[in-house]
């Protein structure tokens, strides 16, 4: 009795850490699908919400490894401006590293390394897992630990890039009727602290 319940621990373990290996991949790609959406976004400001669902819809059946490459080829490259003769506000978002010109090749690599661990894990981890051997359960179970460790720093990247997308989103909203003010006037607008 007592093997039957150290196997039905170790496999529910096991089976967790499965679940929270593929959960936070998902949420990396919905994280990446975020941040793309908003990487050289061009357009007037009444049209930016659909230009923005328009760019998820076209992003919402791409594989991962598609999403890192189409997310690492739009930083560092300027959004288009508003076309010569545009009458209507236009808004342009892109997204940059700073640091450094090799920031965004390190960051490629990084979510390249993500992408082939996400693999290894629907590809390949599972299909040496026996369910019915403890040792196997407590192996697997080491081995989505370690997964998770090799991915952390990279998820909590993709985690501060979309809150400082979602912040810069919310202070132009906060401040858009200044802005508007601004624009009309010929004065600048006032700059985030």
């Amino acid at each position: 009795m007592i093997a039957d319940e150290e196997l039905a621990a170790a496999r529910n373990e096991a089976l967790q850490k499965i679940g929270r290996n593929l959960v936070n991949f998902q949420r990396m790609e919905a994280m990446l699908r975020f941040i793309l959406g908003f990487a050289g976004l061009s357009g007037s400001a009444a049209g930016t919400a659909d230009l923005l669902r328009a760019r998820q819809r076209e992003s919402r059946k791409a594989s991962m490894g598609t999403l890192v490459d189409r997310t690492g080829r739009s930083f560092d490259m300027p959004a288009p401006g508003a076309p010569p003769g545009a009458k209507q506000p236009w808004i342009s978002h892109s997204i940059s590293f700073q640091e450094s010109p090799e920031a965004a090749r390190d960051w490629r690599r990084e979510m390249r390394a993500v992408v082939r661990e996400r693999n290894r894990l629907v590809h390949h981890m599972l299909s040496d897992f026996d369910p019915g051997s403890a040792e196997s359960c407590r192996t697997l179970a080491g081995e989505l630990d370690a997964q998770r460790e090799r991915i952390r720093r990279t998820f909590d990247q993709l985690v501060a890039m979309v809150g400082l997308i979602r912040q810069a989103a919310a202070e132009l909203e906060a401040n858009q009727e200044s802005i508007l003010a601004a624009l009309t006037s010929g004065t600048p607008p006032p700059r985030a602290p």
